[in-house]
């Protein structure tokens, strides 16, 4: 190594070798910080401003009548007759149909001539009373016997009654669903009954907005079956009371005839207003991050985000009504913020 030394090229080839390493060395370490240098994400931004807007709750409403029952048997026995057919319009008290009866029909014949007989046999005791041809303990015991017979009559007549079925109110018969000799039991459902003359809409509302649904508001209902179909309405009441379980209120409002092609059971979209042309802060629904322990958006200042949690109100076409959260003038990301966290420098994508 010394001799290697005190050859006259040796210097020059050290001097060369510690030069090329120093170059090698600079290179790398620019390499390096260039592979460890992770360029700016690129995102969209939005200023936050108020705008006029008319701000609706819309909901899932089911429709129903005024009236509705599953009309039914309140005594068992085989039909007898049937009055009515499927679909047919009928008025209050009218006979829809019948069960066998004929033995029930014979008691209060019976029924009948003894309470005739009871009643006659009063009468003519209570007129010798008076003339003392029969004592006041027997007209007692014959006015008793009356009162007897006649309220045995009035058993078996509300027996034979009940197996003779009438409409309880007027409307529209659904589908018969019983023939003649057919045994029905008690309670058995034989024809559903709609009073259909007016329709209501029920529907929820939670409970942030109880102040601002009241009774006389108006609703719109909409359904969308062959073509789109909507109708009018007004509030009519509200629930007294709140839904333990789902913190919401039950809402009924009276739907504007005419009816066509509203059946009572059948759901439609149901929107009311919550406010008119006042200005709020709307923001676009794409800029929300919806979490379970809350929503936020990410807020941009000087090339930084920042995520922040609002409180969110409406729904308006695509975008959104926040109540509290930002301030006009702020800038928002509404895209390229999935893989964003608070503090991180971004950068903002120019539009093509």
């Amino acid at each position: 190594m010394i001799s290697f030394l005190k050859r006259p090229y040796a210097k020059f080839t050290i001097a060369a070798l510690l030069i090329l390493g120093l170059i090698l060395f600079n290179y790398s370490k620019r390499n390096s910080h260039n592979a460890l240098e992770v360029p700016p994400i690129l995102v969209k931004v939005a200023t936050v401003n108020p705008q006029q807007v008319s701000t609706f709750f819309s909901t899932i409403g089911t429709i129903k009548a005024l009236q509705g029952t599953s009309v039914s048997a309140t005594v068992a026995g085989k039909i007898a007759s049937i009055q009515f057919s499927s679909g047919q319009s009928v008025g209050q008290g009218q006979i829809l149909f019948t069960l066998e009866n004929e033995d029930l029909a014979s008691v209060v014949r019976l029924d009948e001539s003894q309470y005739v007989y009871d009643q006659t046999q009063y009468q003519r005791y209570a007129k010798l009373g008076p003339l003392g041809a029969v004592s006041q303990s027997s007209i007692d015991l014959q006015k008793s016997s009356m009162q007897k017979s006649k309220a045995q009559l009035d058993q078996d007549t509300a027996l034979l009654n009940k197996t003779i079925i009438t409409a309880p109110f007027s409307g529209t018969l659904g589908v018969v669903q019983i023939s003649i000799g057919q045994y029905v039991t008690e309670g058995q459902s034989i024809v559903a009954l709609q009073d259909n003359s007016t329709l209501f809409v029920d529907f929820y509302i939670p409970e942030r907005i109880r102040d601002v649904v009241k009774v006389g508001d108006s609703i719109r209902a909409q359904s969308k079956q062959s073509q789109v179909y909507h109708w009018e309405g007004t509030v009519e009441a509200t629930d007294p009371s709140m839904d333990n379980d789902a913190r919401n209120i039950l809402v009924r409002a009276k739907i504007k005839p005419p009816y066509d092609n509203l059946v009572p059971g059948m759901y439609v979209d149901v929107s009311t207003p919550l406010s008119s042309n006042k200005a709020t802060l709307v923001i676009s629904q794409q800029a929300v991050l919806y979490n379970p322990y809350g929503d936020s958006v990410f807020v941009y200042d000087k090339g930084k985000v920042m995520q922040r949690p609002v409180v969110l109100g409406e729904r308006v076409n695509t975008d959104i009504v926040v109540l509290s959260g930002l301030k006009a003038g702020e800038q928002i990301v509404v895209s390229g913020q999935q893989k964003l966290f608070s503090g991180m420098s971004v950068d903002i994508a120019k539009d093509k």
